[in-house]
C-alpha cells in the first residue's frame, strides 16, 4: 500500500457539531480523530487522516499550507486528541472482578477556570494494569476506556493516602 499525500490546495477540513468532515474533490468524508505520525519532534507536520470507519486516507505534509479555516479547524481537533488531563489527587481505585475494569475516582486541575487553581472530581475506567504506562516514572500516564488521557506529573509527591491508593499500579 503507498502512502497518499492530500494536495494542500484542494482539501478543505471543516466541522459540523462535534464531527470532523474532509472536503476535496465533490466528496465530504467524516473523519476520525487526526493523529501526528511525529508528534513530539514534528507535531505540525505529517497528520494522519482516517476515516470515522476507520480507513486510513492519507497524510497532511504540513499543517502550514492548509487554508486559514482547515488550518485552524485542524488544530483545534488535535488539540483535543492531545489533551491530557492533570490528575492531582487519587482518591479511590477499585478493580471490577467480572470485567476486570479498574475505576479511578481522582481530582484533577480544573482547567473551566485558569484565573484561580481548583480542582474538580471525576472517574474514570480503564481495561487494566496495561493502561498505566510507567515507563516515565515517576511521571505516570492512563488512556481510559473511552480514550481521555491522563497524567500524574510525580507520583512519589503525591499525598500518603492517593500513593496508598494507586501503589499497586505503579
Amino acid at each position: 500500500m503507498q502512502t497518499y499525500f492530500f494536495p494542500p490546495k484542494k482539501l478543505k477540513i471543516c466541522q459540523h457539531g462535534s464531527a470532523l468532515f474532509l472536503k476535496m474533490d465533490g466528496q465530504k468524508i467524516e473523519l476520525s480523530q487526526p493523529k501526528r505520525a511525529l508528534p513530539l519532534t514534528n507535531p505540525d507536520e505529517y497528520i494522519l487522516l482516517g476515516s470515522a470507519e476507520g480507513e486510513e486516507l492519507g497524510f497532511i505534509r504540513k499543517i502550514s499550507e492548509l487554508d486559514e479555516h482547515s488550518r485552524n479547524t485542524l488544530e483545534r481537533a488535535l488539540e483535543e486528541a492531545y489533551r491530557v488531563t492533570k490528575i492531582i489527587k487519587v482518591l479511590s481505585v477499585d478493580r471490577d472482578p467480572i470485567s476486570g475494569q479498574i475505576s479511578w475516582s481522582v481530582e484533577i486541575e480544573n482547567s473551566e477556570n485558569e484565573d484561580e487553581m481548583s480542582s474538580r472530581e471525576v472517574t474514570f475506567a480503564i481495561a487494566g494494569a496495561e493502561d498505566v504506562q510507567t515507563a516515565r516514572y515517576p511521571q505516570i500516564f492512563f488512556t481510559d476506556v473511552e480514550e481521555n488521557r491522563y497524567e500524574i506529573d510525580n507520583c512519589e509527591a503525591m499525598d500518603l493516602g492517593s500513593r496508598r491508593a494507586s501503589e499497586r499500579y505503579f
